[in-house]
């Protein structure tokens, strides 16, 4: 049993770091001619809040569901700021308020049963995912010199941030179902299956 704890917790770090850090080795890689803005969908089609999700509803002990996105994300940052040559982003207060989310999104999964129905495991995914864009977006323009601080700032950091965001609930709706519907154990499936209706 704790073999397989340890086995689902380093995939999905394994998984998250790679999602993560795949964009960034292609652009160390293709240099100049690569450029995120061009490939929107690569920087943002993550697990991330996928597995946050499963953290919360399915990984026990309850602090795994946790520590497996943070640290996954830590790590995450800490690289892609030694490649970029900037890595006290890792640690700047708009990161940490990311980090904060990545929290209260585990927080969101715990009222979900292990395998819930698909409307509400697709509700609640996009719903993480709008709340996360929102939230960073102004802690992006609030807590860094990015932006002007006025509407016309606030305005321009969500435009910059708007081609990501379908990715992002796309991602995350994908791999919510494939996590909560390939990767939950039948006997934790069964009781939620009889509890809940589709909708």
């Amino acid at each position: 049993m704790h073999r397989n704890r340890l086995t689902i917790a380093l995939s999905l770090v394994l998984l998250l770091l790679s999602m993560r850090l795949a964009p960034a080795i292609l652009m160390q890689l293709m240099g100049p001619s690569f450029h995120m803005i061009r490939f929107p969908y690569l920087w943002n089609f993550t697990p991330l809040f996928a597995v946050c999700l499963y953290g919360g509803a399915v990984l026990r002990p309850r602090w795994m569901g946790f520590a497996i996105p943070l640290v996954a994300q830590v790590l995450g940052d800490i690289v892609f700021g030694l490649m970029s040559g900037e890595v006290w982003q890792a640690f700047s207060m708009s990161t940490l308020v990311n980090y904060i989310l990545v929290g209260f999104a585990v927080v969101v999964g715990t009222t979900l049963q292990p395998r819930p129905a698909l409307g509400r495991l697709f509700g609640t995914g996009a719903g993480v995912a709008i709340g996360h864009f929102l939230v960073s977006n102004l802690a992006v323009w609030g807590l860094t010199k990015w932006y002007p601080h006025s509407l016309e700032g606030l305005a321009e950091c969500f435009a910059q941030a708007l081609p990501f965001f379908p990715t992002t609930v796309i991602s995350t709706l994908f791999f919510s179902y494939l996590l909560f519907y390939s990767f939950v154990p039948d006997h934790e499936a069964a009781p939620a299956a009889e509890a809940e209706s589709f909708v």
